[in-house]
């Protein structure tokens, strides 16, 4: 799995920060090693005239081999706490893709794995 780290808006990000990203998305999503072809990271500070305290915006893109990629996004006040919370979003997403393949139908029919 390929992590790319994209930053926008004159966000700065040290090695400790990017580091930090690469740590979080590992412990959270490397289970899904085989299944991920690459995870992007986009992030960008928020409207400071927002007033709500959340400076930074992380938005996550899972790409697959064939199928759809996956996004969300989460906007917190420090970049760990961004992705953090991005990556919970990420993996209740990608369970969500993967368990609806291993899952009985209404009519109670298993379904295969090759199955949507």
């Amino acid at each position: 799995m390929k992590v790319q780290i994209n930053s926008s808006g004159g966000l700065r990000t040290s090695t400790e920060d990017r580091a930090a990203v690469v740590a979080v998305l590992n412990d959270h999503l490397g289970r899904f090693d085989d299944l991920v072809r690459r995870i992007e990271v986009h992030l960008h500070p928020c409207d400071p005239s927002g007033g709500t305290g959340r400076e930074i915006e992380c938005g996550l893109e899972a790409r697959f081999a064939g199928k759809r990629p996956l996004k969300v996004h989460h906007a917190d006040r420090s970049v760990e706490q961004a992705v953090t919370r991005a990556t919970r979003k990420m993996l209740t997403q990608i369970d969500r893709r993967i368990g609806r393949k291993y899952t009985v139908s209404r009519k109670g029919h298993v379904r295969n794995v090759g199955e949507g």
